[in-house]
């Protein structure tokens, strides 16, 4: 899986040269004993536990022996608010690539280039009137016969407004609904009461289960570590 995540992140980021060096383990799963010293027999690379505590616990702030690499996940967090030079990676298909590439910078193009191609075309019809005359004096047309080509240049107008506007508002309603989908907001009070007992189902500052107070690591069928909201899933359910 790790040599997956840098073959993708070299695609990603067209880095050819991208190298697995260095292998930190973090989360409840890096206590496991002897993961460290297996992992780093198989992918021939140093792998150490990464414990985010260290060096910036401050006062009476105390974290259980080992359980620092617990909380990586909330450090990185609470260290992105902080830091002014942080960025966020995320990791997208071309098709998600090329469709956020075009909301955010190509729509403006060609939004920018109807404008001016409609800015022009009102520009020629409304001087339309100017030509009358020099056309008649050079083609010998009469009146009758340029009146038919601007109304049916009036005609295609009204036309072209009747179809683009159906078309602009439902491809608007397509976006509007792609971002809900994709970002569904958080209402309703079964959502509600779910997220308020998924927010007890943590480990606390001093290492304990905020679900159940057990200061034990939890543990699935197999034996393996699991978070205290995996562990505690069904007896959520079972409340909502």
């Amino acid at each position: 899986m790790l040599q997956s995540t840098v073959l993708l992140c070299k695609n990603q980021f067209k880095a050819a040269d991208l190298r697995l060096t260095r292998v930190l383990l973090c989360g409840p799963g890096a206590a496991l004993p002897g993961l460290d010293a297996a992992l780093t027999r198989t992918l021939g690379v140093p792998v150490a536990r990464f414990d985010p505590t260290e060096g910036y616990l401050v006062g009476e702030a105390e974290v259980p022996s080992g359980r620092g690499p617990d909380f990586a996940a909330a450090a990185g967090l609470a260290l992105m608010a902080t830091l002014p030079d942080a960025y966020r990676l995320e990791i997208l298909t071309d098709k998600q690539r090329k469709a956020r590439r075009f909301r955010t910078r190509t729509i403006w193009v060609v939004l920018a280039a109807l404008s001016v191609c409609m800015l022009l075309a009102t520009g020629l019809r409304a001087a339309f009137g100017v030509y009358i005359k020099p056309m008649e004096q050079e083609f010998g047309w009469t009146r009758a016969d340029m009146s038919g080509p601007a109304a049916l240049s009036l005609l295609l107008l009204g036309a072209a407004l009747i179809v683009s506007i159906p078309l602009g508002a439902w491809w608007l309603y397509r976006q509007v609904k792609a971002r809900d989908r994709a970002h569904p907001a958080v209402t309703g009070r079964p959502t509600d009461r779910r997220a308020e007992l998924e927010s007890r189902a943590v480990i606390d500052a001093a290492g304990r289960c905020g679900w159940c107070g057990s200061a034990s690591l939890h543990k699935d069928e197999f034996g393996f570590p699991v978070t205290p909201l995996a562990y505690h899933r069904a007896e959520i359910d079972a409340m909502l």
